[in-house]
């Protein structure tokens, strides 16, 4: 059986865990030192099986302590140590939205056990805790296993008038309550 347990104040804990017979997986906040080739790395895979890693990828991926130093964060999902899934909460600058989620990535060897909830579940608590009212993320079609999963925390379509990437197909928005 899974079990969570969330901090009570994710500023001074930042790990999210969950346990059964199979696995433990927690979820932190990104540090430089242990996370920054697993971030890319992660991405780079994820990307690379279906498109083509652009050079705006390339300014994020090469430069992740941008996202925190703009008011940002990433989030790690580490297994037995090792890091295995990320996700960043982009503080935006555009009035209409709070954040964007970007840069979501599981390593394709062990998804399915609930990684990408609870790297999602860290995203939406975060960016709740920040007085953040709405958020967005941009997708493709292609990907109908992270669209469900967007979907099931309530993220719906609106219409796409721009975007960051040109695999971007989807635009996706959720309020946060």
């Amino acid at each position: 059986m899974n079990t969570k347990h969330f901090p009570k104040d994710s500023m001074t804990e930042n790990r999210t865990n969950v346990t059964d017979s199979t696995q433990k997986v927690s979820i932190v906040l990104f540090d430089e030192k242990r996370h920054r080739d697993a971030y890319k790395d992660l991405n780079v895979q994820w990307i690379s099986d279906l498109f083509t890693v652009e050079e705006s990828d390339e300014k994020v991926l090469n430069h992740p302590e941008k996202i925190t130093e703009n008011g940002g964060y990433i989030f790690m999902a580490e297994y037995e140590g090792k890091p295995v899934g990320t996700c960043s909460l982009v503080k935006t600058a555009d009035p209409k939205y709070d954040f964007e989620v970007a840069k979501f990535a599981v390593d394709n060897t062990i998804r399915g056990k609930g990684i990408g909830k609870m790297l999602m579940d860290a995203c939406i608590e975060k960016a709740h805790e920040k007085d953040g009212k709405r958020i967005f993320l941009e997708t493709n079609h292609l990907l109908k296993a992270a669209i469900h999963l967007y979907e099931r925390f309530g993220f719906i379509r609106i219409p796409l008038k721009h975007a960051g990437h040109e695999r971007t197909d989807i635009l996706m928005e959720k309020t946060i309550a």
